[in-house]
């Protein structure tokens, strides 16, 4: 139980950090 609460929580951590990455990308992007 402990466990898979743990998964999801690094799972959806991962996605907001790749979320945040590729919305850094399209603002540089949007700069040049």
């Amino acid at each position: 139980m402990t466990n898979t609460f743990h998964n999801v929580i690094i799972t959806s951590s991962s996605l907001v950090r790749k979320c945040m990455f590729m919305h850094q990308l399209f603002v540089v992007f949007e700069m040049c």
